[in-house]
């Protein structure tokens, strides 16, 4: 809180006035007997509680999750190393012999001079899994009774996990609030909004920990500064912990670089302070109109050659020239410094504009405008807060800026020290954990992996992956608690400052409360990578937060005590008013009551009600990370069947399929090694993630399908037509010769894809391939082989002659429903196929399973009675059952069955002119399409 400060006139000041001015000097310390403390924060913490249970509801698919699982089984059995055991196409351990002759000169001295099992040691290569103390957590949280049987799921444990850390973020963020100074309510508040806004990216996955860890070197870089230096030696334990649990602990050493880089400023004389922030900050806008031309679209600008860069040179010596020279004022410096910021400014802005190319997909075209409009508001953004910040410096560095002693540099340099190297020595890759880190950041194939959704920028409005708004609604709050902030100041120095001269006897004026700008330029370098990224959004928040909170507190005591000057002469900032903090009390309450049980019904309703989306996989775990749609069933076909080899995935399942196999117990490695998985930059070289995309977009560079899909996509871009309107049957027959050699040439006998990837240009082309046939196919996968190959051509056959094994009976029956339909020449054979389908549907009515009956109908004249009678008598049934069957798991399959049973039923009777049934089912089969939208809408969260 703010203090009265005494001044030279007066001396009849009261023992509490002097006591309470000498404390204003002294870094600000929580009251027990604030506001809101004792009973009210009772409430406080419970609707905290309550924010941190709805930002743990949020569905998030889990593909890294079922990774972690595998890894962690994994390490768990055979510890951890640089052996990939899930991949043909993984890195392979090393360095060899044959790796270090590629290597640098002086590292090939190096190895020469300390021997090839030392480097090994210390910088081993391969498969480096930054993540592996989290993936033995999951593994070792889920009891193995829970997966057992294989298609199954039934543990919560990791629900618990992913609840317990961001319960532990939002009180450091809370406390964080407290320690800078905050209100009570500000800081319950402004917590909670740090879990809401980053909610749609809260899944369980590693970097859950790193969202945490951000909150806990926050707190501890606030502690070094408002208690006492030595806090910052927690940042070591902290390190240890958090370099085995995530990749995102680099993100400690780069924010410890702007905490001293600033609170070495604050100690320098102000017009060196001044100099120095100056020449750091046009540095920095240089790099990043550096970094954003340095993009294969754009043409770069090599340093050497750049002639702005020589004049940023000239700017630094000139303004070193100017401090130097004592004669020389300070205003003529200060204007010198702004006035040079804006040339800078203003002659970088253009390289913001750089000419897109147009012979690039629409895609790409889409995503490359997304990242030049975010670079373009980030670049003014930043800009803008560099001016702001300067002209705070100028004009009151002296009066609230708050600074640590030299020794709390010292101590804090010797830390970060210490951990580096506690991070090379008490993790198991050594030096390779830090050097991987770049390597994946800033390396040339650095960019190609961020085309992942993930890695875009925040406001690219097109990406499903979460959502920026909440972001957004932060990031203005942001910037007008700033502006307030600084208006607030400047005018209130002004009103006290003349308000002295016209009152003689006033004693007291008002003194800012000090405060501590490197964790608001952190939370600003935060604020910023989330804006290249979304991925950042969550510790963006947890970073932000605290200061926004303490920004908005400041203005707002600072307006109370010119309140309180005008009306008083006394510039003390008022206990709040008894009748306001009733209110805010009453509001918590009632946002406990209305958010409490809100939530809680919607809780139940989702996660706790009866599912409809399976009738097996439907624990709140399963739920929650939208696991059902995973190849639990496949999964145990490939077990019973023992297949071997290498598998061609979408890459997202790869961790899925890994998990699902049984690995070798000696060795670690699974039998049917994956193509590609989600893993990206920690297995594979970009060439396998590019052979990857390219196969399943028609083929490589040069292939037959690679020319024809080309083709296709610049007629779309010209013509704005789909490419699927515009490929033909011809042309996916080649399609799928051209990937069917591929495939060949690596070794691939099997592939399996999502049914989100069913009518894929890569499906729709293998499919037409004679030598790949489907083997297996449920309403979630479908599993094709090579009957080249001997494993292919056994599992295929073996559908005819039952040696095929599968997970049930409906399995069974409907892989042969599929096979008798299109192998079976005979109409008998096709009649016993239709009562495959039958059974199938029996056994489990569901989409698949009714798209077989309803192409025996269309296909066959002989057996579109039967199969109409039957399709006729389910929909007889449904409408019977349908709210018994609603209250049950599975009852979306049902609907989508039966509608489609709707369409096979209207098409029938416009066959039969019966006008009245045509527009009976076509009603009912747009009632049960909103039905299914409504309950995918409904049952998500």
């Amino acid at each position: 809180m703010a203090k009265p400060v005494k001044t030279s006139k007066h001396k009849d000041l009261s023992d509490q006035q002097v006591s309470d001015s000498a404390e204003s000097e002294q870094p600000m310390r929580i009251k027990k007997d604030g506001d809101f403390s004792g009973w009210p924060m009772i409430i406080g913490w419970l609707v905290m509680l309550i924010f941190t249970f709805h930002a743990c509801t949020h569905m998030v698919a889990a593909g890294d999750t079922w990774v972690a699982m595998a890894c962690g089984r994994h390490f768990v059995n055979h510890g951890v190393n640089t052996v990939e055991p899930f991949s043909a196409n993984s890195h392979k351990a090393g360095p060899t012999e044959e790796e270090v002759k590629t290597w640098p000169e002086w590292a090939q001295w190096i190895t020469n001079k300390v021997g090839l099992k030392t480097v090994k040691y210390w910088h081993p290569t391969g498969w480096v899994n930054q993540n592996w103390l989290t993936h033995e957590i999951f593994y070792r949280l889920v009891p193995k009774s829970s997966y057992a049987d294989g298609v199954s799921f039934t543990s919560n444990a990791l629900v618990y996990w992913k609840f317990t850390i961001y319960l532990l973020t939002i009180v450091c963020v809370y406390y964080s609030s407290r320690i800078l100074g905050v209100n009570r309510a500000l800081a319950v508040i402004f917590s909670s909004f740090a879990l809401f806004t980053g909610r749609s990216f809260l899944d369980i996955r590693p970097a859950g920990f790193s969202n945490m860890l951000v909150a806990v070197f926050i707190l501890i870089l606030i502690l070094t500064t408002y208690r006492k230096e030595l806090y910052i030696w927690l940042i070591v334990p902290l390190t240890v912990f958090w370099c085995n649990v995530h990749g995102g602990y680099i993100y400690l050493f780069i924010m410890l670089v702007p905490f001293v880089i600033w609170h070495t400023l604050m100690l320098l004389p102000k017009k060196w302070t001044i100099t120095g922030y100056c020449i750091l900050s046009w540095l920095a806008l240089y790099g990043l109109a550096y970094k954003f031309l340095d993009n294969e679209n754009f043409k770069s600008i090599q340093i050497r050659s750049d002639w702005f860069f020589y004049l940023l040179l000239i700017f630094i010596a000139a303004g070193i020239a100017l401090t130097t020279r004592k004669l020389i004022k300070e205003g003529t410096i200060y204007f010198y410094y702004i006035s040079t910021s804006l040339i800078v400014f203003l002659s970088l802005l253009h390289r913001f504009f750089p000419k897109i190319p147009k012979n690039i997909s629409p895609q790409k075209y889409a995503d490359l405008l997304a990242h030049v409009k975010g670079s373009q508001l980030s670049f003014l953004a930043i800009f803008v807060f560099v001016i702001l910040l300067e002209l705070v410096l100028i004009s009151f560095k002296d009066r609230i800026i708050l600074k640590i002693k030299p020794k709390g540099i010292y101590h804090t340099i010797a830390a970060g020290f210490v951990a580096f190297v506690a991070m090379v020595i008490f993790n198991p890759f050594h030096l390779t954990n830090l050097t991987h880190t770049f390597v994946i950041s800033v390396s040339k194939h650095a960019e190609r992996w961020r085309d992942i959704r993930e890695w875009h920028p925040a406001f690219d409005w097109s990406n499903p992956v979460g959502t920026a708004v909440p972001f957004l609604v932060m990031y203005i709050i942001a910037w007008v608690a700033l502006a307030a902030w600084i208006v607030i100041m400047i005018f209130s120095a002004r009103a006290f400052r003349q308000t002295n001269k016209r009152k003689a006897k006033t004693t007291i004026e008002y003194q800012w409360p000090r405060i501590d700008f490197s964790v608001l330029v952190i939370s600003t370098v935060t604020v910023y990578m989330a804006i290249r990224s979304r991925r950042f959004i969550p510790i963006a928040a947890i970073a932000a937060c605290p200061i926004i909170a303490l920004l908005i507190d400041h203005a707002v005591r600072a307006v109370s005590a010119m309140i309180n000057y005008a009306r008083h002469n006394n510039p003390f900032v008022l206990p709040m008013p008894r009748t306001v903090r009733s209110i805010i009390i009453l509001a918590g309450a009632t946002a406990i009551l209305f958010f409490g049980t809100w939530w809680g019904l919607k809780f139940k309703y989702i996660y706790l009600d009866p599912w409809p989306s399976d009738r097996k996989l439907n624990s709140v775990f399963m739920r929650m990370t939208a696991s059902d749609a995973k190849p639990f069933y496949a999964m145990k076909f490939i077990r019973d069947n023992k297949l071997k080899g290498i598998i061609f995935n979408y890459w997202t399942e790869g961790g899925f399929i890994a998990w699902g196999e049984e690995p070798d117990p000696n060795t670690g490695r699974i039998p049917l090694l994956l193509f590609m998985d989600g893993r990206a930059q920690a297995a594979y070289d970009r060439k396998f993630f590019d052979i990857w995309t390219f196969i399943m977009t028609g083929g490589l560079e040069g292939s037959v399908g690679y020319q024809i899909v080309g083709n296709a996509q610049a007629r779309a871009s010209i013509t704005g037509q789909e490419i699927d309107d515009i490929l033909t049957v011809n042309d996916y027959i080649k399609i799928g010769q051209s990937i069917g050699e591929e495939l060949q040439k690596r070794n691939v006998w099997i592939t399996m894809m999502p049914t989100g990837q069913f009518n894929s240009i890569f499906m729709k082309g293998l499919e037409r391939n004679p030598n790949w046939r489907t083997v297996f196919v449920n309403d979630r996968q479908k599993i094709l082989v090579d009957t080249t190959s001997e494993q292919g051509k056994k599992l295929f056959f073996g559908i005819f002659d039952g040696t095929t094994v599968y997970p049930d009976d409906f399995h069974r029956n409907l892989i042969r429903a599929h096979s008798w339909l299109m192998y079976k020449p005979e109409i008998n054979e096709k009649k016993q196929g239709l009562e495959f389908a039958f059974r199938a549907f029996n056994e489990n009515p569901s989409r698949t399973a009714m798209l077989e009956i309803m192409t025996y109908s269309e296909n066959f004249d002989e057996l579109a009675p039967e199969a109409d009678k039957f399709i006729e008598n389910y929909y007889i049934d449904f409408s019977k059952n349908k709210d018994e069957w609603s209250r049950q798991d599975g009852y979306r399959c049902k609907v989508e069955a039966v509608r489609l049973a709707c369409f096979q039923l209207m098409k029938l009777a416009m066959s039969q002119r019966d006008k009245k049934l045509e527009n009976l089912y076509n009603a009912k089969s747009n009632e049960y399409l909103d039905e299914i939208i409504n309950l995918a809408e409904s049952k998500s969260w």
